[in-house]
Parts: C-alpha cells; sequence; structure tokens
C-alpha cells in the first residue's frame, strides 16, 4: 500500500512538472490568439490560473486571452461579459505589481486595440511612457519580444 501512495505521489509532481509555465511559447501563442481563435482557446488553456501570487505573468497572459476571446464571440452580452472579466482581471495583477513591464506592455496592447465605445484607454499614454522609459533596462528576450509589436501600432 505504500508504494502505491508512493508511486501516486511521484506521478503526481511529474504531471505538475509537465504543466509548467513556458513565457516563450505562450509569448508566441499571445500574438498568434489576437487573429486566431483556435489559438485564443490553446492560450487560455496554456495559462489559466486562479492564482495571483504564484506567476503574476500567468495570470496576466491568461486576463488577456479572456479579453482576445471576447473578439472571437457572437453574442454581444457574452462578448461583453468576457472582455469585463479580462480586463478586472488585468487591472488586478496591475495593482498589485505596477512596476512589471511586461504587464504593463500587456495593457497597452490592449487599450490601444480596444474599440473607443469600451472606453479601456484612460492608461495608454502612462503604459507608454513606462515602456518607453524601462524597456533598455529589460531583458533582451523581452526587448525583442516588446519592440516589434510597439513599432507595429
Amino acid at each position: 500500500m505504500k508504494w502505491l501512495v508512493f508511486l501516486i505521489f511521484l506521478s503526481l509532481c511529474y504531471v505538475s512538472k509537465a504543466q509548467k509555465f513556458d513565457l516563450q511559447k505562450v509569448r508566441q501563442l499571445y500574438i498568434q490568439a489576437i487573429e486566431n481563435h483556435d489559438d485564443c482557446i490553446r492560450l487560455i488553456q496554456m495559462t489559466k490560473t486562479d492564482n495571483i501570487d504564484t506567476n503574476a505573468l500567468q495570470y496576466g497572459y491568461y486576463a488577456v486571452a479572456k479579453i482576445l476571446k471576447s473578439k472571437f464571440l457572437i453574442n454581444p452580452i457574452s462578448k461583453y461579459s468576457e472582455f469585463n472579466q479580462g480586463k478586472l482581471m488585468l487591472e488586478e495583477v496591475i495593482s498589485l505589481f505596477p512596476n512589471n513591464l511586461e504587464l504593463r506592455f500587456l495593457r497597452y496592447c490592449i487599450q490601444y486595440n480596444s474599440p473607443s465605445f469600451l472606453n479601456y484607454n484612460q492608461n495608454l499614454n502612462l503604459d507608454k511612457q513606462l515602456i518607453d522609459n524601462r524597456i533598455e533596462s529589460e531583458s533582451k528576450d523581452l526587448q525583442s519580444y516588446i519592440y516589434p509589436i510597439i513599432q507595429s501600432f
């Protein structure tokens, strides 16, 4: 019996390691999810988490994926509801981690591309200023991710 419990424990440890958050894959999937519903669903599945403290970036990408999902919904009430859920989640994680450049970048992208009638553009200038001021001090990896997207706007 002890061996059975031990084997179950080991298998659970292996499964939890296999589902590790892969930031590079998530970043690539985010870019694809902007225009592709299937990639958006994959992004939601890959980032789904309720624990904001464990991985703020994972939570932030999950929030953004929910916002992107609203783009592909047909029912206007569902679209608005999904958008607002994602927006509230994104604002929550940014309020807890206001100096996280990648989270601020994600919010900038969402606000820049949101229709004006949703009135979700209050932080555009502040986020852009933060990105411009801090991007050079970030990792080359993050710079190479952010620069092409910002320049496309």
